[in-house]
């Protein structure tokens, strides 16, 4: 079996190291691949750091036809069987690229990673067309984002759940102490300052706003708690503006984005993540994996990811009262953050390994191809 992957990102969030894990999963599974990704790109740096040489391209938007023309020309000369497109802009192009090759075109794959309809953003309905022709097989990250598929028309037999996998041995090769320690000396915090920390890019579906608004009340006075977020984004300018107009300039860390997200993880005492749409979840996944005690939105997949009062406590997107009745409640009783710690690592061991993610999309190309075999 031979593989080719597509992703469009320059930088590096989620789906990239979903990427990066997936890649040498295959790898040492024998599957030969090779991965097309943005020249000079953070998941081209990733990738050759990890031993694999991606090939680099300057890949454009969706109607950026001259990259289109380049992958097809790549695919004539190094014919695969499957093409695995990980982003949006990568199932334009990489679509129109398969197409003229005839018998030799690919059985493609797409992966889907948000829970909204595809016809959020459609001219006339046309999306749909995007999701049906040329596309063998679209695996979506959670049972929430296959669902949403099928309310927009899609037929199950294109749709397959592969989720998300987190790397258990980063989580517990760590040493705690040691991070919990650097993280407080380098916020200038006291070695006992409590720090809620929450993961992601600063964009308007993370829901910086609602958190805030939350937190507000939790984070005054002289013995409260402190918020790190982690990550970079657009809104940062506006989330550092709300913090001076709230008066949480002393509380509110925007600690911005971490290469290594794992010594923030193990540092906090609790996790928040108020996501308003939101696919599966992927730091959450890594804080369950770090046995934290964790507060989310009941949105997308997050429900897959952590059940109500069993892995977490969930609320509704949006609710800042929920949200801080949530957090006040973990804070005022450790033993139940506890409880919930331990549960969600003993989730994250069963559904959301980096091992399971790879056998389950092999087993999806497997299936396309016909062969149950070994590759």
């Amino acid at each position: 079996m031979r593989v080719m992957h597509i992703n469009t990102e320059r930088g590096f969030r989620g789906g990239e190291q979903q990427v990066l894990y997936l890649v040498r999963g295959l790898a040492e599974r024998g599957v030969a691949q090779e991965v097309v990704c943005q020249r000079g790109g953070a998941l081209a740096a990733r990738l050759r750091a990890a031993g694999v040489e991606p090939v680099e391209l300057a890949l454009g938007g969706y109607l950026d036809l001259g990259s289109s023309r380049r992958i097809r020309r790549r695919l004539r000369a190094h014919p695969v069987e499957v093409l695995h497109l990980h982003t949006a802009q990568a199932h334009a192009i990489g679509v129109r690229a398969a197409r003229g090759l005839g018998a030799r075109r690919p059985r493609t794959v797409v992966s889907r990673r948000v829970s909204y309809s595809i016809y959020r953003h459609s001219f006339l309905g046309l999306n749909r067309l995007k999701y049906t022709r040329g596309v063998d097989l679209i695996l979506c990250v959670a049972e929430a984002v296959r669902e949403r598929l099928l309310a927009d028309g899609l037929g199950p037999e294109r749709l397959a759940v592969v989720r998300s996998g987190v790397d258990l041995e980063r989580l517990c090769g760590a040493d705690r102490g040691a991070a919990r320690a650097a993280a407080r000396a380098r916020l200038g915090l006291a070695p006992d300052a409590t720090l809620l920390g929450h993961v992601g890019a600063l964009t308007p579906e993370k829901g910086h706003g609602v958190l805030l608004e939350a937190l507000a009340p939790l984070l005054t006075g002289p013995a409260g708690p402190h918020l790190v977020l982690v990550g970079e984004g657009p809104r940062r300018a506006a989330i550092e503006a709300e913090v001076r107009a709230r008066g949480l300039a002393g509380r509110v860390h925007l600690a911005g984005f971490a290469a290594d997200t794992v010594p923030w993880l193990l540092a906090f005492d609790l996790f928040v993540f108020p996501s308003l749409i939101e696919g599966i979840g992927g730091t959450l996944i890594e804080a369950l994996g770090a046995a934290l005690p964790c507060v989310a939105s009941r949105t997308g997949g997050l429900p897959e990811v952590a059940r109500d009062e069993v892995e977490a406590l969930l609320v509704p997107p949006g609710d800042a009262g929920a949200l801080r009745a949530a957090v006040g409640r973990l804070l005022g009783d450790p033993a139940l953050g506890a409880r919930l710690g331990a549960a969600g690592r003993r989730r994250v061991e069963e559904r959301f390994t980096v091992a399971r993610m790879v056998e389950g999309t092999l087993a999806a190309y497997r299936s396309l191809l016909g062969a149950p075999g070994a590759p």
